[in-house]
């Protein structure tokens, strides 16, 4: 089997390496990129994903790399960068090797800076002052441009281990601070970056949310920038992150939270709801939708975690699911397979055409398959009138309510749902509750899916048709 693109195994962990063309090795100092992914041989799918996230970052570099080699005045800046750096740690007490004795050296270099500073403002002359100021900051190695630096960043982002999309994220915000921020002295100007803050929100209608995106990013890119010591810091010269959120667009977590802006949470879902978008997905003949209702709606799994469940994870004899790809060390876990959910199950396993419980789901390019499928369910819980605040994760909401309900212990709940259990006796002490156990929590759950259900906006409208009657503004039907 030979290994998959940009990927080689060295000790049972996958490693990425990919070629720098000659044309620009000399710019890096050389002629490959290699690194670690950390994941095992086992874990190949996950490194072929990363794998190809790095290939795409070191592309966007190598593309960047060779369209500043075809600039002239970028050519001229690292030029003269190479010259000055030659003769910089030379003085006439001790001058190189092959210089020749009857000149003076000292004023060699002096008239080796003033033919730095002609060329300079002969490109002034050609190209404008802007243009001319980079290339003399390239020259003198004076100022590194931030735009130039976040490849750099975002490569060791992934080298932290944070997911491909979570960066890309980043990434967007990193590259909108650095549109405001050329160089690392903006940032000390005096409120610089609050005051940008606050015009990020009036301004461009960024919202509270968005804000606190915003200085997530540019923490890490502030961070990163004390790391590689672009900004210089010291017990002398303590720097701090400017990137704080102001004041007025924190966002409160509690009811009581003296935040003007407040969190407001998932909401769970009834079982007539679920019901309810289920028949929607059956009258749209959507049965991956179908289907991914009724197991959330039996199970409690993230929408995540059943779109990468594969037939393999699925023991039908023994009567539960093994939950393997989950966002948390406590999410991977087995959960019982509610007996009205068997059936189907059955009739999935049988119908898979590519191993996969949910068949037919295409991957995103962070190697995710409920993207899509996420859309098309939030589609459809607004076109029968649900709020902003009921989305897939709120079936979840609904099992976690059920099974309170059921007067379920909290620490077997969070066995089912995967959470981290709060106590620390069966946090740290507990292997879990056991199979038999957590079957009989969930015998609770039950779904009469041919119920007539009325729709968020079928009860609106009748409630609307009962208040014009009331009002005589309607004559009623029974008249």
């Amino acid at each position: 089997m030979s290994n998959p693109k940009y990927l080689r195994l060295v000790w049972n962990t996958w490693y990425f390496e990919m070629a720098i063309p000659k044309v620009i090795q000399h710019h890096f100092g050389q002629t490959k990129f290699y690194q670690t992914t950390k994941f095992k041989f086992e874990e190949v799918k996950k490194a072929e994903i990363y794998g190809l996230e790095l290939a795409r970052i070191h592309r966007n570099l190598i593309k960047k790399v060779k369209s500043m080699s075809e600039d002239p005045e970028y050519r001229t800046g690292l030029q003269l960068n190479k010259l000055l750096n030659e003769y910089r740690n030379y003085d006439s007490k001790n001058p190189p090797i092959n210089f020749p004795k009857e000149h003076n050296f000292d004023d060699f270099k002096d008239q080796l800076v003033e033919s730095v500073f002609e060329d300079i403002d002969e490109i002034k002359k050609n190209s404008g002052e802007e243009k001319a100021q980079e290339v003399s900051d390239i020259s003198f190695g004076t100022k590194k441009y931030l735009k130039n630096i976040i490849e750099d960043w975002a490569t060791n982002e992934l080298e932290r281990r944070l997911k491909p999309k979570t960066v890309d994220s980043r990434r967007s915000n990193v590259e909108l601070i650095c549109q405001s921020f050329p160089t690392v002295e903006y940032f000390f100007k005096e409120n610089n970056v609050k005051n940008w803050l606050h015009s990020l929100f009036k301004d461009k209608g960024f919202t509270p949310s968005r804000i606190q995106k915003v200085c997530d990013s540019g923490k890490s890119f502030f961070n990163y920038l004390v790391d590689i010591e672009v900004i210089k810091y010291s017990s002398n010269n303590p720097v701090l992150n400017p990137f704080v959120v102001p004041k007025e667009y924190r966002i409160g977590k509690n009811h009581d939270s003296k935040s003007k802006f407040i969190q407001r949470p998932w909401q769970p879902m009834s079982v007539d709801e679920v019901i309810c978008c289920y028949q929607e997905a059956i009258n749209k003949e959507d049965s991956q939708l179908s289907d991914l209702i009724m197991i959330g709606a039996y199970t409690g799994l993230r929408i995540s975690e059943i779109c990468h469940l594969e037939i393999d994870d699925i023991k039908l004899r023994e009567g539960f699911l093994k939950v393997k790809d989950s966002k948390s060390e406590s999410g991977i876990r087995e959960v019982p397979i509610n007996e009205e959910l068997k059936p189907r199950i059955r009739e999935l396993i049988k119908q898979s055409q590519d191993g996969f419980i949910i068949s037919g789901l295409t991957f995103n390019k962070y190697g995710k398959r409920s993207d899509a499928i996420g859309k098309r369910f939030g589609r459809l819980k607004d076109s029968l009138g649900f709020s902003d605040r009921h989305v897939f994760h709120s079936t979840r909401k609904t099992v976690g309510t059920t099974l309170e309900n059921s007067n379920v212990k909290e620490n077997i709940a969070s066995d089912i749902l995967g959470h981290k259990k709060q106590h620390i006796t069966y946090k740290v002490y507990s292997g879990g509750a056991n199979m038999k156990i957590k079957k009989e929590s969930m015998k609770g759950i039950h779904y009469d899916w041919n119920k007539k259900v009325k729709s968020p906006n079928q009860i609106i409208e009748e409630k609307e048709k009962k208040e014009a009657i009331r009002n005589g503004k309607l004559k009623s039907t029974n008249q």
